[in-house]
């Protein structure tokens, strides 16, 4: 995210080419990965671009792929707004608010109501929106991007358009399950599924494998740890 904030306003540490260019002519700061992906899913992306990347040119939009903000937004959207502010844009002028969804990584991070919240605050800047060309991230494209996208992918009925996108004979994709607890009973599919290695009781771990014996030989000579990165080490010159 520092190296993107660099890249955006061409700051000391910059790394070429901070800016890429579609087929349109129309350039844009360069975030790594996240651009390049950007313009090939809008159909807009040049072969060559990006120098490091092999991608191909892409001629036609891919209407089938979507972008899934959560960690990247996390932390972006509080510590590096104005990297967010880019990011979220280009998602929008290349893929479309149709073509976005949230997803909050709660299982590694806990609840999501701090990340619904700031984004639903959040605005992207005019001065960037109208230097970039960016469209304005509105209410509605939040609505799309925290909830209604998913319900049309899943096919599950919503408050705002009041019927199933899909199958509106299959309960799954009409939410309507009532009945759910059935399915999480001891011995259903759901939860032998959830069972995994160590489940109720944790696995026997091996006690005389050369790693284990090594492992208490350091202990007993007391060297300790002490969280080294070995290895070849990018230094300025």
């Amino acid at each position: 995210m520092l190296q993107s904030l660099q890249d955006i306003d061409n700051l000391a540490g910059a790394m070429p080419p901070t800016r890429l260019r579609d087929s349109d002519g129309h350039a844009v700061p360069n975030i790594r990965w996240s651009t390049q992906f950007a313009q090939i899913c809008g159909g807009k992306y040049v072969a060559g671009a990006e120098p490091t990347s092999l991608s191909p040119a892409s001629p036609r939009r891919l209407r089938n792929v979507y972008a899934e903000l959560g960690t990247t937004m996390a932390s972006m959207i509080v510590t590096f707004p104005t990297v967010w502010a880019h990011l979220i844009g280009q998602l929008l002028y290349y893929m479309g608010e149709d073509h976005i969804v949230f997803g909050s990584d709660s299982l590694w991070y806990g609840g999501p109501q701090w990340q619904i919240d700031a984004l639903w605050r959040f605005e992207i800047p005019n001065r960037i929106r109208n230097r970039w060309g960016y469209p304005e991230l509105t209410d509605e494209a939040k609505k799309k991007i925290l909830g209604l996208n998913s319900a049309r992918l899943y096919g599950i009925k919503t408050k705002d358009s009041g019927r199933c996108e899909d199958d509106p004979k299959n309960d799954f994709k009409q939410g309507n399950l009532a009945n759910y607890p059935v399915f999480m009973q001891p011995g259903s599919a759901i939860d032998s599924a959830l069972r995994g290695v160590g489940y109720p009781n944790p696995p026997i771990m091996a006690t005389n494998d050369r790693f284990t014996k090594l492992r208490k030989q350091m202990a007993e000579m007391g060297v300790g740890r002490d969280n080294t990165r070995f290895g070849w080490m990018r230094v300025r010159g």
